[in-house]
């Protein structure tokens, strides 16, 4: 996609990008089954081969993948092109060989702490890989990097006048716009209840405004994406007012503060829930400016939203469960402003 800041904007959707207005949207790559998973062996300063979990049909040489840091440098994660890959069906492992050495030791292994009984209980500490590829890729043009000006998606219009979006197994990168308020690589935008759309599987990766925006939305399905080396807030719940989504095994990795957005972007979380009655399950939070999972609980939904009668800070957690976050600057989880 091409074109900048001062190239001609249509309203509400800008220019540079995909708009959707109160119709069907349908991106759908080829599946792959398994879109991240962890390495089984610590990987050592200048391996050229990785192994990981999982027998890996889907990954195919000359893919793009990442590895992400596990010491305290959240920059130290590595993206490397696959030259070969070896599945061992036997041991449910995939050995991945690259031509260029590692700069940084990725861990692998298991640690015992006790539980509140004195247990003791295994908890694995594992670098996650992601893949990057995807057979349909939506990019920006070669100066998006220098102007950090990028192609973005809108999905804009409500429901119940005939919108519908299915994003799959598709890569995004050279994408989102900063200089402009609401242009992200997958923007779903004010809505309602959405129960037949969903992000599933998707790769984003050098995007210069956020990963996917939840804004105003209700039952949306976010599902097994992939996320490097992005600026701002990745997974965005904007309002407060977004309720009952369903987040689940998503990877985020190398999450980048950034100044031409929010204020609270400069203190940049991977995962920026503003209601928490909704679902995050199983997702990985790997390595960022400042935090993993940040709950900012609003008083009342703000912006385009702003409704007295509703009170975040009065709602229960719909779930928070099986999540990790590691190789951040401050904290993996961040609660903030609830009732005293």
């Amino acid at each position: 996609m091409y074109g900048n800041y001062w190239s001609p904007q249509l309203p509400d959707i800008g220019n540079k990008g995909i708009g959707c207005m109160h119709c069907w949207l349908d991106i759908h790559g080829k599946k792959i089954e398994k879109t991240w998973t962890e390495l089984s062996v610590t990987a050592p300063v200048g391996a050229t081969s990785i192994t990981v979990f999982g027998n890996l049909n889907d990954w195919k040489v000359g893919d793009n993948i990442v590895i992400a840091s596990t010491d305290f440098y959240h920059e130290h994660a590595e993206q490397r092109e696959i030259a070969t890959i070896t599945i061992t069906p036997s041991t449910s492992t995939t050995v991945i060989t690259f031509n260029v050495p590692l700069e940084w030791q990725h861990f692998s292994g298991t640690e015992t702490p006790q539980d509140w009984q004195g247990n003791a209980v295994n908890f694995n500490i594992r670098a996650e890989v992601g893949l990057l590829t995807r057979n349909v890729k939506i990019q920006g043009d070669a100066g998006s990097s220098i102007d950090k000006y990028g192609a973005h998606m809108m999905i804009h219009g409500k429901s119940e006048m005939g919108t519908r979006a299915r994003v799959e197994y598709a890569e995004f990168t050279r994408v989102g716009q900063p200089k402009i308020v609401g242009r992200y690589p997958i923007h779903f935008h004010m809505n309602g209840d959405v129960s037949d759309s969903y992000v599933i599987g998707n790769a984003v990766h050098e995007s210069f405004a956020r990963l996917c925006t939840i804004h105003a939305i209700q039952y949306l399905r976010v599902q097994k994406n992939v996320g490097y080396n992005i600026a701002g807030h990745n997974f965005f719940f904007e309002d407060g007012i977004e309720m009952n989504n369903v987040l689940e095994d998503n990877l985020a990795i190398h999450s980048r503060q950034v100044w031409s957005m929010l204020q609270t972007d400069i203190t940049v979380a991977s995962y920026w829930v503003t209601n928490p009655q909704n679902y995050l399950r199983r997702n990985r939070a790997a390595g960022g400016d400042f935090y993993g999972f940040w709950y900012e609980v609003k008083e009342h939904p703000d912006g385009p939203s702003a409704n007295n009668d509703i009170c975040p800070q009065g709602m229960g957690v719909g779930e928070f469960i099986d999540n990790k976050a590691h190789s951040y600057i401050r904290f993996g989880l961040r609660v903030f402003k609830l009732v005293q």
